[in-house]
């Protein structure tokens, strides 16, 4: 395996593959706390600290689309690998996918 390959690649653990399915259920953007409260409601045993750091890590990895509400980091797994924006509900937290088609 090349220098390149092995900085692409991307290993799989047990709190990145619990965080993309607790986002691939949800339709909506989510904090980690929230995403942390739904695992441990499911008896799942997930650090705060652990889930921060993998939201954010998904997301520097283009995983995981991120907005800024208010000062907070939101979270939502999204297909569409084209350039575009969300447009979010601040009242059901529901979005809008709006792509640009200047790019």
């Amino acid at each position: 395996m090349s220098i390149e390959q092995t900085a692409t690649t991307r290993r799989v653990t047990r709190p990145r593959l619990l965080i993309t399915q607790v986002l691939a259920e949800l339709s909506r953007f989510a904090t980690a706390q929230e995403i942390t409260d739904i695992l441990r409601e499911r008896g799942t045993r997930i650090g705060t600290a652990t889930a921060y750091r993998n939201v954010q890590m998904m997301a520097s990895q283009g995983e995981l689309d991120v907005i800024h509400v208010n000062g907070e980091a939101l979270y939502r797994e999204c297909s569409d690998q084209h350039h575009h924006h969300h447009i979010v509900c601040h009242e059901c937290g529901g979005d809008h996918r709006n792509r640009d088609s200047r790019t």
